[in-house]
C-alpha cells in the first residue's frame, strides 16, 4: 500500500497573481522544521510569480532574511555584487546537526555559512560558490549558538536549512 509522505497542492492562481496554496501532510520527517519549509516555498513561489528577471523587488534582494525557531533555522538571499557580514543568533538544544545549502544563479564572488559557539569559536564552514546543492550532517564540539553568512561581491542566490538530528 502506497503511503505518501504529503501533498504540495496549488489551488487557485489568478492573473492578479495571488497564490492560494494547501499543504497537506501524512507523515512528517521533521514536524518541528515543517513551519520553514512552507515559509521556504512561499518565499520561492513569491519569487516565481514575476514577469521580468528583476530581482529587486524581491524582499531577499541583498537583505538576508531568516525563519528560525529552536532547533531550526533557514536564511535566504538574492544577491547582486553583496558584500557583508551578517550574523544570526541561534537556538539549538543538541550538538548533531544536518545542514542543507543551495546555490543557483551563482555568478561571481566569494560567500560562506559559518557555525560558532559561545566564545566565537569556529564550529563549521562551507563555502557557498557554483551553483550546487550540498547536505552535511556532523557532531559539533558544543551546541552552537551563531550562524554566520559573509559575502565579498558575491552575486548568486542562496538558501540554508539548519536543523539537529536526534
Amino acid at each position: 500500500m502506497h503511503n505518501p509522505v504529503g501533498k504540495c497542492i496549488l489551488v487557485n492562481a489568478n492573473p492578479n497573481n495571488n497564490i492560494k496554496l494547501v499543504v497537506r501532510a501524512k507523515k512528517m520527517v521533521s514536524p518541528r522544521f515543517a513551519w520553514i519549509a512552507v515559509f521556504a516555498l512561499l518565499m520561492i513561489g513569491a519569487s516565481a510569480c514575476s514577469d521580468d528577471d528583476d530581482n529587486s523587488t524581491d524582499p531577499r534582494f541583498n537583505n538576508p532574511i531568516t525563519a528560525h525557531k529552536t532547533d531550526s533555522l533557514y536564511m535566504g538571499v538574492i544577491a547582486s555584487q553583496y558584500t557583508s557580514v551578517v550574523n544570526f543568533p541561534i537556538t539549538f538544544t543538541g550538538d548533531s546537526l544536518v545542514i542543507r545549502t543551495k546555490v543557483t544563479g551563482f555568478t561571481g564572488g566569494n560567500s560562506n555559512f559559518s557555525i560558532l559557539d559561545s566564545d566565537e569559536n569556529l564550529m563549521f564552514t562551507v563555502d557557498l560558490k557554483n551553483d550546487e546543492e550540498s547536505e552535511d550532517y556532523f557532531r559539533a564540539p558544543s551546541i552552537p549558538v551563531k550562524a554566520k553568512l559573509t559575502f565579498t561581491q558575491y552575486s548568486g542566490d542562496i538558501e540554508v536549512f539548519m536543523e539537529t538530528v536526534e
